[in-house]
């Protein structure tokens, strides 16, 4: 069981494997039983927007009222080929691949965003959950995990960190309603400018969404003590 949000976080990020979810193709865990990449990539996200639930019940004296922003969730189009059992999310009885883990947690980034904004919504709260898919970057995820000629489509292909921040700002910034996800604006939304995108369907199912969001409460050891019903 985890006992705060900083275990996760922490233990993730001093993690040689955890700097790039596709480093490995070997299924690695923490010492609480936790996956390197599907769970870390999916549970972080919720334990580090866990203190929410402090803002919006009021809990927070002073501070309560007064913060208004975003959450934003990096995801990616790869949620669109990802193969999702929810009694096996770690992967104890399915073949791990990298590759498939990480389509996962990508496909559970958004689930977790539209279950927070169903939560926030219901408890009247102004903050609002948003999506935002990188497309093709090249950074150094691939520096360890491709050969020479993917290293060179990459550096001719992807665009910069800094274009690749584009659909990021746009949802922490944009005119959007909460739930959006956004991307860039060509090539089949994987470089150049940012726009709103379209998830797939099972990104917007809502009991996929409820199902994993109670998984991941009884994963993780920390409740939101929000509900998706109003004045629950």
């Amino acid at each position: 069981m985890l006992r705060s949000i900083d275990c996760l976080a922490v233990r993730f990020y001093r993690t040689p494997q955890a700097h790039n979810e596709n480093s490995t193709n070997r299924r690695c865990v923490t010492s609480d039983a936790m996956m390197l990449g599907y769970d870390a990539f999916n549970l972080v996200d919720e334990l580090l927007t866990q203190p929410l639930q402090i803002i919006v019940c009021g809990r927070l004296g002073r501070y309560h009222g007064h913060i208004t922003d975003r959450v934003v969730t990096l995801a990616s189009l790869a949620e669109r080929q990802a193969k999702f059992d929810l009694d096996d999310l770690n992967f104890r009885h399915t073949k791990y691949t990298q590759a498939r883990a990480y389509n996962n947690s990508k496909l559970a980034n958004l689930l977790f965003v539209s279950a927070l904004q169903r939560r926030l919504d219901a408890a009247g709260s102004t903050v609002k959950a948003m999506a935002a898919h990188p497309g093709f970057v090249a950074t150094d995820i691939y520096a360890e995990t491709t050969g020479r000629i993917a290293q060179v489509m990459v550096r001719a292909l992807a665009q910069t960190p800094q274009d690749g921040a584009l659909p990021a700002l746009l949802a922490a910034t944009g005119d959007l309603p909460g739930g959006t996800f956004t991307g860039p604006e060509k090539f089949s939304h994987m470089r150049g400018g940012a726009e709103v995108i379209h998830a797939s369907k099972r990104a917007n199912n809502p009991a996929l969404a409820e199902r994993l969001w109670q998984w991941s409460e009884a994963q993780s050891g920390v409740g939101f003590g929000l509900t998706d019903s109003p004045h629950a």
